[in-house]
């Protein structure tokens, strides 16, 4: 009788110590996976987060992806730069264990790195319906300066043959082009579509529609705060073509997307213009290794 109770508070303490090990496996394994993924998005968070510095310099990039890190949990994280378009983010974090220290486990440690990369826009929405013809499209920036001012809209002086600039983006008129001058169009364009030209001064829409985009950026009345505001009204992202030698209504085809800061939109009726000032900065879309020509505007993603 006393070796069967034994045997059986034996077998308790060896049930005891599997239940004991299968909690440990559990909820110490289950809390691990948990902070590895907080480390993952942390690690993805300051990836991105830096990467849409690059245009300022992998300084002012470096020290965004260190403070997005810090504030989601990734203490003395490791950055390193690929060229000046690629920003890798490394962390690492130690982790306590719960049950498993019964044997003998006190930690572990979990390791999580992404890479995000800035790459020229090849794709996106919201873009506005005008059109800007590359100055030289063998050059760098397809030739055109930053800070330099260029014409959006022509006036009749300027225009060919009745196109003054603007584009027929998702139906035709006054009142579509107006309103995806406010607010850009909704529809998805990509290097290489082919669009149609709207022909006509469009002089009443296009006042209108500028002097409501200038009117919504109090807080970025200058160039200069233009570049540090990326939600700035007063920056427009235009298709940039291959031709502006057109009749009529005629179709454009889409060789990049550039960035402008408004400057002015002038002249009463038919000699309506307007004008902005080429700027460097990113726009949310997207980018292809099949479109890499460099004209000032990116997009950003993770890598990896």
């Amino acid at each position: 009788m006393n070796n069967q109770k034994g045997n059986i508070s034996v077998i308790i303490l060896f049930a005891m110590a599997v239940i004991l090990g299968m909690a440990a496996m559990v909820i110490d394994l289950g809390y691990v996976m948990l902070e590895r993924q907080r480390l993952s998005d942390g690690v993805d968070a300051a990836a991105l987060s830096g990467a849409q510095e690059l245009v300022n310099g992998t300084t002012q990039a470096k020290e965004t992806a260190i403070q997005y890190a810090m504030e989601n949990g990734v203490n003395n994280p490791a950055i390193t730069f690929e060229g000046d378009y690629k920003i890798t983010v490394t962390g690492k974090k130690e982790v306590p264990f719960f049950f498993a220290k019964i044997f003998g486990f006190n930690h572990t440690v979990v390791e999580a790195k992404a890479s995000a990369q800035m790459k020229p826009l090849s794709s996106a929405r919201g873009i506005v319906p005008l059109a800007v013809k590359a100055p030289n499209p063998e050059e760098e920036n397809y030739g055109f300066t930053y800070g330099s001012l260029y014409t959006l809209k022509y006036d009749p002086q300027h225009a060919a043959n009745g196109n003054f600039g603007p584009l027929a983006l998702g139906g035709r008129g006054a009142s579509n082009y107006e309103e995806n001058l406010l607010n850009g169009y909704e529809g998805v364009l990509s290097i290489g579509d082919v669009v149609d030209t709207e022909p006509g001064n469009m002089s009443g829409p296009t006042e209108r529609a500028i002097s409501e985009r200038i009117k919504l950026s109090s807080d970025c009345q200058t160039y200069e705060l233009a570049k540090k505001n990326r939600n700035c009204k007063r920056v427009i992202y235009l298709p940039v073509i291959d031709d502006v030698n057109l009749k009529g209504r005629d179709k454009v085809t889409i060789i990049g997307f550039a960035a402008f800061y408004l400057e002015e939109v002038g002249g009463n009726g038919n000699q309506s213009y307007v004008t902005g000032r080429f700027l460097k900065t990113i726009y949310s879309g997207d980018w292809n290794d099949e479109n890499q020509h460099d004209i000032g505007l990116y997009a950003v993603k993770l890598v990896e």
